[in-house]
């Protein structure tokens, strides 16, 4: 799939599209594969699934002109489509039809769809379609399920964080496998969320963990913000935090060098930023001249 830019592009073709009564043509941009996906799919699956999707969005009624309530509208018809699936594990091929229905998940970019998408996570984790799928068909459910959880807005997740909590332990290690899924993916932006939003001590120590393993160096902001609080509420993981902030640091050299800085001598003219001098560089100059523009 291409930038989210180009997504967004595409969304307000489809939109145009929905607006102008072509059904068809947008649903079939909201079920394409991804080229990265399975495309052996039996030749009636993708016909089915679309032919439901453009049902349920007819049964929306009139739709609004409004670009965030048609897509509103679009996401609920997609979370019954999804519901029927979830719903119908013994139906044969059943792994290929929530594949082609979860497809929408990442191109509507809408949290609207999490509770849906969090439910059949916590349906795959305890077993559902087991009976029913062999090895391979279970592996390709897995993937499918771990795409459209990843592709989730991060902002918009507070239910599966929720399930860190819950009394039902059976949500809490769908919860878990569904972190482990998100780290696979290399979603970044999920596991801050998490980590900020959650006061357990636990689950917080676990995202560090990962965040760790990733070594991206998008985690520094966050993790360099949260250190002085933790330092006074949490010791243990403000050592931990302070740890990893040291390996990300190792692991992305150069980057203090692409970091913006303001002076502090009053002499950088209003609204420019600086950059630190590389180290090979400031070993060479004296302590007045290791700040300089911005190329």
């Amino acid at each position: 799939m291409g930038s989210a830019d180009d997504n967004s592009a595409d969304r307000d073709q489809w939109l145009q599209g929905l607006r102008e009564g072509r059904e068809a043509e947008a649903v079939a941009w909201l079920t394409a594969g991804h080229p990265e996906g399975p495309r052996d799919l039996l030749p009636e699956v993708e016909p089915r699934v679309r032919e439901a999707l453009r049902l349920a969005i007819a049964a929306e009624g009139p739709l609004p002109a409004e670009p965030e309530m048609l897509r509103f509208c679009v996401a609920e018809a997609v979370t019954r489509v999804l519901r029927t699936y979830r719903l119908a594990p013994a139906m044969p091929f059943s792994e290929e039809y929530l594949e082609v229905a979860l497809r929408p998940v990442p191109r509507l970019d809408t949290g609207v769809l999490a509770t849906e998408v969090c439910a059949i996570l916590h349906d795959f984790h305890r077993g559902i379609w087991a009976p029913h799928l062999r090895k391979p068909q279970m592996l390709r459910l897995e993937e499918a399920v771990a795409r459209a959880l990843s592709a989730l807005p991060a902002a918009e997740m507070d239910l599966f964080w929720d399930w860190f909590e819950s009394a039902d332990a059976m949500r809490r290690s769908s919860a878990e496998r569904g972190l482990a899924f998100l780290t696979l993916a290399h979603r970044v932006d999920h596991l801050l969320y998490g980590l900020v939003r959650s006061r357990d001590h636990r689950l917080r120590a676990r995202i560090v963990d990962d965040l760790e393993t990733m070594a991206d160096a998008r985690a520094i902001p966050t993790l360099a913000r949260m250190q002085p609080d933790l330092a006074r509420t949490d010791w243990t993981l403000a050592r931990q935090v302070l740890r990893v902030l040291r390996v990300l640091d190792l692991q992305n050299p150069g980057l203090a060098t692409r970091t913006l800085l303001r002076s502090t001598s009053g002499r950088t003219p209003e609204g420019e930023l600086v950059r630190p001098v590389p180290e090979s560089s400031a070993n060479k100059s004296n302590r007045t001249e290791l700040l300089r523009p911005p190329d």
